[in-house]
């Protein structure tokens, strides 16, 4: 059968044969249910005997179950690195032309820092191919010569010898056609199968077709007959499966979330297990049904989301699961996920035999969930076949047993811990009993603790005594939804158990504020920053290894983030005790945390560490500005009996690093600091929640500015002072005059449509943005820098953010050489990487080279941006780690040098 895109010859070939991935947003440039394993018993078949029965396995798994079937195909890793399997690792990309193969491998692969290959590309560079493109080789060869071609240039692609490094290759839509190419993909890892809707894929391409980009043959029913034919195919040859929610074109974030699924299943990514996480538990019919806003206001401050897949209708259609989980990741912004099938026996939903069981987690895995529960009462086999296929997949080791009371022997509760232990595969282990009293939620604490090494939950319900629990259990404690938001059943609170419900989240954290019991050990402290840059993996190396040497509970990780919405659910997190922000995050986060350390930090308009105090709240701080300040101090520049009050300095280019700098010398009391600010707006911007919906009155008074905005005249009681009272005196939330209005529940662009939000009785999400004094913290801006030739010395050259067109496109840069060479100032450069733009000089030894190039062939000192980046991560490490710190920062230098 004829393929679709370059298959069949539907592809116009004097439009290049290429549908532009522009036209849909989705559509690929290449050309281009499985059931349950059958048999077995039920798994809620056993009776509550064999529930509590000994330490050891698991309950026979009896003959239906085969340990190997549908588990990761042959030649598979698992979740094998880079380094495992050789110097080149290729991950592949399989499905419809129109799935979004193309579009989405390339953004990935660039957040990921790997290259992208396009098989019909490959073969149009192919000596064989001689530049036509597929659609020309299809007319002039004919289908037999060009699926040849394709096999061979598959084959030759994977097997490159000169490869290296991690590479995402997008296939054809109709790769699997060629000769043993279903054969050559079954036998390599890892194989990613992008599953879009074919009813999208077909909208897509009629969409292509109506601009004349591909033939109207190219969509419907061609597309649907292929659709068909090629999912058993697709099924077959594929590890991991990204499905695309019906309907989404969001590029930029099905983009990143093809990052996060290839960074998991790769191994790159972590889950912190420490003490104070939350895990809300998602036991809807359908994630589908759920609006957005509601899943915003019930993911706040969870660390992992738990989907009850028992509890959805649509549980044992493997397409529809994939779409129910596809919507629940687009609001998840990086929250793990944890895989939940819960067995009738052990108080959820599921009653099928134990191997669809077993399928229904082999999916999850395909689907690359963070964590897998793992009931401990299922068949060794079981268990065996989960292990075999769960690559980078967490499991989680359960038991729960919530219709006989718990028994009065501990030595047999002992034993049900350990079996969750799975033989120690088990990351964490979650055990749920049935409590007589309130003190049995006590003993399971206590068994615990002495029967595992692993984090562990341990639920007694009994009354209220779900709650007493809750109280209790540190790691992985489970969360209701607040009210209002999601329609859950109280996590595991079925209609076959007491009447018990959960706490919500922050009803939990005010009960062991008012007890005193949050744990200030054990807190993770992520390293953020943007999804290419490779500094958060190095610090967080460095800062967690630390850690570890001084015997802290604390650990230290990286994550990549894109957006403000994803710091927000990272500082957030309770189990967050701060983090450090790298690159344009620094100016993001400002609206993020509730106060600055000192007036100085604000001054800067950027903030790169959050810290809690001791009330909790986020402090914001700038650790670049004091480890500018301590590497200047190093170099003697403040010393002698005049300190730096004769010395002058030039911060070049601006952003948060140029008034971090600012603000650095000024506080070192430099006599002169110049600056040449870049060319970025001025301003961070935050988020007031007011509701009023009961009519009451906003309590600020505004004017027009410009068209789009209003601006904030004064505040005059009323919802905003309200507001502002529950900020504090000194936080940088609070609603000032000056502020600007921008958007109002999604509503922008116009007064008129600000103003006809705030007339409305209802809930408001208002969006404000404060200018920032774009000379920053204070000192002499330079507009030509002639200016330079009349200076009697430069003891400090800060490099930061340059303007758009670099640094030679500042007025006067050819200065910048002959000032370099006459007065050899200290060149600190503050971005990483730091910029490698030329800068035309006059000089005949130098032509056109970058400012470090400059500095080091004029004998200056160079302080390189990595060394800053330490010195930065050694403070944080200080404050993190307070009454420890300075031995923290000592050995974080150390490991630095190192």
């Amino acid at each position: 059968m004829p393929g679709d895109g370059a298959d069949g010859g539907v592809v116009d070939v004097a439009a290049a044969g290429i549908v532009d991935a522009a036209a849909s947003g989705l559509v690929d440039a290449g050309a281009g249910g499985a059931g349950s394993a059958g048999g077995g018993r039920a798994v809620a078949a056993a009776t509550p005997a064999l529930q509590y029965a000994g330490a050891g396995g698991g309950v026979d798994a009896g003959a239906g179950v085969d340990a190997g079937a549908g588990a990761m195909r042959s030649g598979s890793a698992g979740g094998a690195s880079a380094a495992d399997r050789g110097r080149c690792l290729t991950v592949v990309l399989v499905g419809m032309r129109g799935a979004g193969k193309s579009t989405l491998g390339a953004r990935a692969a660039s957040l990921l820092r790997a290259s992208f290959l396009d098989l019909d590309e490959v073969i149009t560079a192919s000596h064989a191919a001689g530049g036509r493109r597929p659609p020309q080789l299809v007319a002039e060869l004919g289908w037999e010569v060009f699926r040849k071609m394709e096999a061979e240039a598959l084959v030759n692609t994977l097997h490159d010898p000169a490869a290296s490094g991690v590479r995402i290759l997008a296939c054809g839509g109709g790769v699997l056609e060629a000769p043993q190419a279903e054969e050559i993909l079954a036998a390599h890892w890892p194989v990613v199968w992008v599953d879009r809707p074919i009813d999208d894929i077909v909208d897509g391409l009629e969409r292509a077709a109506a601009e004349g980009q591909v033939r109207a043959a190219a969509g419907g029913a061609a597309a649907r007959e292929s659709y068909v034919g090629r999912r058993p195919a697709y099924r077959r040859c594929s590890d991991f499966v990204f499905p695309v929610a019906r309907g989404d074109l969001d590029v930029e974030a099905l983009c990143l979330g093809l990052a996060r699924l290839l960074r998991q299943t790769l191994g790159w990514s972590k889950v912190h297990l420490g003490p104070d996480t939350f895990v809300l538990q998602v036991d809807v019919p359908s994630c589908l049904q759920v609006p957005g806003h509601a899943w915003r206001e019930a993911l706040e401050g969870i660390d992992v989301v738990e989907l009850r897949v028992d509890c959805l209708a649509s549980a044992q259609d493997e397409t529809q699961l994939a779409q129910e989980v596809a919507q629940l990741r687009r609001f998840l912004n990086g929250t793990p996920l944890l895989y939940t099938v819960r067995s009738v026996l052990q108080g959820g939903s599921f009653a099928a035999s134990e191997a669809e069981y077993l399928e229904l987690l082999r999916f999850g895995i395909r689907l690359g969930v963070e964590m897998l529960d793992v009931e401990c009462t299922v068949g060794q086999a079981t268990i065996d076949a989960v292990v075999k296929a769960r690559g980078t997949t967490r499991i989680v080791g359960s038991f729960h047993e919530l219709r006989e009371p718990m028994p009065e022997a501990e030595e047999q509760i002992a034993g049900v811990f350990k079996r969750c232990e799975l033989g120690g595969v088990a990351a964490a282990v979650r055990v749920g009993v049935r409590g007589t009293s309130r003190q049995n939620g006590w003993i399971i604490q206590e068994i615990g603790e002495a029967a595992v090494t692993k984090p562990f939950v341990a639920l007694c319900f009994e009354g209220s005594g779900v709650r007493l629990s809750q109280l209790l259990n540190r790691c992985l404690c489970p969360v209701s939804a607040p009210p209002g938001t999601l329609d859950l059943c109280g996590g595991l609170i079925t209609a076959s158990t007491p009447p018990s419900k959960l706490l919500p989240l922050q009803e939990l954290l005010n009960c062991r504020k008012t007890l005193s019991s949050l744990t200030p050990a054990g807190r993770q402290f992520p390293i953020l920053g943007p999804w290419r840059s490779e500094m958060p993996m190095m610090l967080a190396n460095i800062c967690d290894g630390v850690l570890k040497e001084l015997g802290s509970a604390h650990r230290c990780l990286a994550e990549p983030v894109a957006s403000e919405m994803e710091i927000r659910r990272l500082l957030r997190l309770t189990s967050v005790g701060g983090a450090m922000l790298i690159g344009p995050l620094k100016q993001e986060a400002l609206s993020l945390v509730h106060r600055f350390a000192t007036p100085l930090a604000e001054a800067a308009g950027a903030i790169d560490c959050v810290a809690r105090g001791e009330d909790g709240l986020l402090v914001g701080h700038s650790m670049e500005r004091q480890a500018l300040c301590a590497r200047i101090r190093d170099l003697g520049l403040c010393s002698g009996p005049h300190g730096a009050s004769g010395r002058i300095g030039l911060v070049l280019g601006g952003g948060p690093s140029g008034r971090s700098a600012q603000a650095a010398l000024l506080e070192l009391g430099f006599a002169r600091v110049l600056h040449v600010p870049g060319d970025e707006e001025h301003f961070f911007s935050y988020l007031v929640m007011l509701d009023k919906s009961g009519g009451e009155k906003l309590g600020f008074d505004v004017s027009h500015d410009n068209r789009d905005s209003l601006r904030v005249e004064g505040v005059s009681g009323g919802l905003t002072a309200a507001w502002n009272d529950a900020q504090g005196p000194t936080s940088i939330l609070r609603v000032r005059p000056g502020d600007l209005i921008v958007d109002i529940n999604g509503a922008s662009g116009s007064v008129g449509a600000l103003v006809g939000q705030l007339g409305l009785d209802q809930p408001m999400s208002v969006r404000l943005r404060r200018p920032i004094d774009a000379s920053g913290p204070g000192g002499e801006a330079v507009a030509d820098l002639a200016a330079l030739a009349a200076l009697p010395a430069l003891d400090v050259l800060v490099l930061a953010e340059p303007p758009s067109g670099g640094y030679h496109s500042i007025t006067g840069a050819q200065w910048l050489q002959p000032t370099i060479c006459r007065l050899k100032p200290v060149v600190v450069e503050t971005i990483w990487p730091p910029p490698v733009e030329p800068v035309a000089t006059d000089g005949p030894h130098f032509g056109k080279s970058s400012l470090a190039e400059m500095a080091r062939a004029s004998d200056c000192l160079l302080v390189e941006a990595m060394e800053l980046f330490f010195e930065r991560a050694c403070l944080c490490l200080q404050l993190w780690t307070a009454p420890t710190g300075a031995a923290a920062a000592a050995a974080g230098a150390a490991a630095a040098d190192a």
